[in-house]
Protein backbone atom coordinates (compact mmCIF):
# COMPACT_ATOMS: atom_id res chain seq x y z
CA UNK A 1 0.00 0.00 0.00
CA UNK A 2 1.23 3.50 -0.80
CA UNK A 3 1.95 5.89 2.02
CA UNK A 4 -0.93 8.39 2.27
CA UNK A 5 -0.32 12.05 1.47
CA UNK A 6 3.15 11.68 -0.05
CA UNK A 7 2.93 13.48 -3.40
CA UNK A 8 6.60 14.44 -3.40
CA UNK A 9 6.26 15.99 -6.85
CA UNK A 10 4.87 19.08 -5.12
CA UNK A 11 7.87 19.60 -2.85
CA UNK A 12 10.03 21.35 -5.43
CA UNK A 13 7.37 24.05 -5.84
CA UNK A 14 7.50 25.34 -2.27
CA UNK A 15 10.19 26.32 0.22
CA UNK A 16 10.92 23.99 3.12
CA UNK A 17 10.53 26.90 5.48
CA UNK A 18 9.54 30.53 5.58
CA UNK A 19 10.80 33.21 7.89
CA UNK A 20 8.75 36.00 9.35
CA UNK A 21 10.46 38.49 11.61
CA UNK A 22 12.66 36.29 13.81
CA UNK A 23 10.50 33.18 13.52
CA UNK A 24 10.90 30.13 11.30
CA UNK A 25 7.88 28.26 9.96
CA UNK A 26 8.46 24.74 8.57
CA UNK A 27 6.52 23.19 5.71
CA UNK A 28 3.72 21.18 7.31
CA UNK A 29 1.07 20.33 4.72
CA UNK A 30 0.25 20.84 1.05
CA UNK A 31 -3.34 20.65 -0.18
CA UNK A 32 -5.07 21.18 -3.50
CA UNK A 33 -5.30 24.92 -2.77
CA UNK A 34 -3.00 25.82 0.10
CA UNK A 35 0.42 25.36 1.65
CA UNK A 36 0.74 25.40 5.43
CA UNK A 37 3.81 26.23 7.48
CA UNK A 38 4.09 25.82 11.26
CA UNK A 39 6.34 27.38 13.83
CA UNK A 40 6.84 24.38 16.08
CA UNK A 41 8.24 26.57 18.85
CA UNK A 42 5.04 28.64 19.08
CA UNK A 43 2.01 27.25 20.92
CA UNK A 44 -0.37 30.15 20.32
CA UNK A 45 -2.93 29.21 17.63
CA UNK A 46 -2.98 32.85 16.62
CA UNK A 47 0.67 32.87 15.60
CA UNK A 48 1.95 29.35 14.95
CA UNK A 49 0.54 28.78 11.44
CA UNK A 50 0.99 30.52 8.12
CA UNK A 51 -1.25 29.59 5.20
CA UNK A 52 -0.34 30.46 1.61
CA UNK A 53 -1.93 29.85 -1.75
CA UNK A 54 0.12 27.93 -4.32
CA UNK A 55 1.62 31.20 -5.58
CA UNK A 56 2.95 31.78 -2.04
CA UNK A 57 0.61 34.68 -1.35
CA UNK A 58 -0.21 34.84 2.33
CA UNK A 59 -3.83 33.83 2.96
CA UNK A 60 -3.84 33.67 6.76
CA UNK A 61 -1.39 33.94 9.62
CA UNK A 62 -3.73 33.50 12.56
CA UNK A 63 -6.12 31.00 14.10
CA UNK A 64 -8.06 30.73 10.83
CA UNK A 65 -5.05 28.95 9.32
CA UNK A 66 -4.76 26.63 12.32
CA UNK A 67 -8.49 25.92 12.15
CA UNK A 68 -8.27 25.13 8.44
CA UNK A 69 -5.72 22.39 9.17
CA UNK A 70 -8.11 20.87 11.71
CA UNK A 71 -10.95 20.95 9.19
CA UNK A 72 -8.77 19.32 6.55
CA UNK A 73 -7.56 16.45 8.71
CA UNK A 74 -10.97 15.75 10.21
CA UNK A 75 -13.38 16.52 7.37
CA UNK A 76 -11.58 16.90 4.03
CA UNK A 77 -8.57 14.59 3.78
CA UNK A 78 -9.21 14.18 0.04
CA UNK A 79 -7.75 17.67 -0.46
CA UNK A 80 -4.46 16.80 1.27
CA UNK A 81 -1.59 15.99 -1.11
CA UNK A 82 1.47 15.93 1.15
CA UNK A 83 2.17 16.05 4.89
CA UNK A 84 5.38 16.38 6.85
CA UNK A 85 6.50 13.77 9.36
CA UNK A 86 5.27 16.09 12.12
CA UNK A 87 1.82 16.33 10.51
CA UNK A 88 1.70 12.54 10.12
CA UNK A 89 2.62 12.08 13.78
CA UNK A 90 -0.03 14.61 14.86
CA UNK A 91 -2.68 12.90 12.73
CA UNK A 92 -1.76 9.50 14.16
CA UNK A 93 -1.98 10.86 17.69
CA UNK A 94 -5.45 12.21 16.96
CA UNK A 95 -6.50 8.89 15.44
CA UNK A 96 -7.26 10.40 12.03
CA UNK A 97 -4.46 8.83 9.98
CA UNK A 98 -6.23 6.96 7.12
CA UNK A 99 -4.94 3.53 8.12
CA UNK A 100 -6.37 4.04 11.61
CA UNK A 101 -9.78 4.83 10.16
CA UNK A 102 -9.83 1.71 8.00
CA UNK A 103 -9.38 3.80 4.85
CA UNK A 104 -7.21 2.47 2.07
CA UNK A 105 -5.22 5.00 0.09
Amino acid sequence: MNEPFNDDSLLHKFPKEVKHQDETFSLYMITDEFVFFLNLMESDDNGCTRMYDHDMNLVSNNYFATNEIAVLIHENQDAIRWVSDVAKYNMQQEGVWPEQNGLKI
